[in-house]
């Protein structure tokens, strides 16, 4: 957990405020976003290994469940730096990474150093990162096939 975090994340809340580290260093086992995201490949590999893992070929209720993970890793560290200590990770696409475990799942999200303040900027400041830098590059990647393919209902 970053250093910033703590006071907010004791106890039973501890696990909210684990999903972000800080390490200069790609660690092992990490997958930097800008290079999941690049390409259709990255990503599907990724949830086929979860998928194999889960017994199943259809990659979107796990593509659904892997974000569900990832975002929740991810949003409570961020949404209570931006709004209760006006700070901001560097979170972008091209800045953090996503530490996964042998299953395919996210376990981490790594950023490079601890962020910086933004006390006194307004909301739209202080979480542009996490939407414009890093929420949208993804939704966008989600929706480039075919590592999400839609659902079929039947012949027309």
């Amino acid at each position: 957990m970053i250093e910033i975090l703590k006071p907010i994340f004791r106890g039973p809340l501890a696990t909210y405020g684990q999903g972000l580290a800080c390490s200069e260093a790609q660690p092992p086992g990490t997958i930097r976003l800008q290079e999941l995201l690049g390409t259709t490949d990255a990503l599907e590999t990724l949830l086929y290994r979860q998928a194999d893992f889960l017994g199943t070929g259809d990659l979107r209720p796990v593509a659904s469940a892997w974000m569900l993970q990832y975002t929740a890793l991810l949003v409570p560290p961020v949404a209570v730096a931006a709004t209760v200590l006006g700070h901001v990770f560097p979170v972008g696409y091209r800045d953090a990474a996503v530490d996964i475990d042998g299953r395919g799942l996210p376990r981490r999200i790594i950023v490079p150093h601890s962020g910086r303040s933004a006390v006194g900027q307004n909301t739209a400041c202080r979480y542009a990162t996490l939407f414009a830098a890093h929420l949208t590059p993804w939704s966008s990647a989600c929706h480039r096939p075919p590592a999400c393919p839609a659902r079929s209902y039947g012949a027309a």
